[in-house]
């Protein structure tokens, strides 16, 4: 028989018996016996470790986080309302704005709604001075046009 080039031809053995185990590659993991048992484990297989999925405590304790202010959506709301179109609204975003701050600072906790409230009472700020504005131009228009008609114009 001659030998080929290229190896052993098909169906022989190239170097003797079976020498694998058939449990060494796993093949016999899945015969234990009944439907349902867990399989062996697989040594190819990096060990599972248990991750935290959210950072470590801090060492220094943590801040206590107070629930947010009630008043703290209807502040903003008005605060945008009066820098949009609706001056009216400025002053009593600004009213509500600083005594719900006054109401976070007396405690001592960490308030989730702080900005939203420094934000609604800016805003409520900003708008107050647009309401002067407007008032101020309405007076300015009315006094011209009372003027314009008391002189026969």
């Amino acid at each position: 028989m001659s030998q080929s080039p290229y190896g052993q031809g098909y169906g022989q053995q190239a170097y003797g018996p079976n020498q694998y185990d058939a449990n060494q590659y796993g093949a016999g993991q899945y015969d234990s016996g009944q439907y349902g048992a867990q399989p062996a484990q697989n040594p190819y297989e990096a060990p599972v470790q248990q991750y935290q999925p959210y950072a470590q405590p801090s060492p220094y304790g943590t801040a206590q986080v107070a629930p947010p202010h009630p008043q703290a959506t209807m502040i903003m709301v008005l605060g945008i309302l009066s820098v949009v179109g609706f001056s009216i609204t400025g002053p009593f975003a600004w009213y509500m704005g600083s005594k719900a701050l006054k109401e976070v600072d007396a405690d001592n906790r960490v308030h989730a709604e702080r900005g939203s409230i420094v934000a609604g009472k800016v805003m409520g700020i900003i708008g107050s001075v647009l309401l002067v504005f407007v008032v101020i131009y309405l007076i300015f228009v009315f006094g011209i046009m009372f003027w314009s008609l008391s002189q026969g114009y």
